[in-house]
């Protein structure tokens, strides 16, 4: 469920000034493989908090019950109702909670790849 880490860091620190002056300096292509390849180098660790916080929020929604029958049937849950019907107040909390997360993992590729 928390595949969209990578994607979203790689669009937030395209978004970024800083990102733009390694643009400018290596064109927009290196630039954008060169932070691509620092995210995710530095993925994995930021994977496994970003993983415990979507865990958290689906927990304040779903019994444990719910999880795993998701979890185990996928669409033919009994609970995929309630699961899509949940997503938008999810998004929402995971970025309210998220967002600092996301954002140290930008700064600290963006400030690597400057520091080579």
């Amino acid at each position: 469920m928390g595949a969209g880490l990578e994607s979203l860091a790689n669009q937030a620190a395209g978004a970024t000034t800083t990102f733009a002056m390694l643009a400018q300096q290596h064109g927009a292509a290196e630039a954008k493989r060169l932070v691509g390849s620092e995210i995710s180098k530095l993925l994995p660790a930021y994977q496994v908090r970003w993983d415990r916080n979507l865990a958290t929020i689906y927990a304040k929604h779903f019994t444990a019950d719910e999880l795993r029958s998701l979890a185990t049937q996928g669409t033919r849950s009994p609970h995929n109702g309630k699961f899509r019907s949940t997503q938008a107040t999810v998004a929402a909390e995971m970025r309210e909670v998220s967002s600092p997360l996301l954002q140290e993992l930008v700064m600290e590729a963006l400030r690597n790849v400057l520091q080579r």
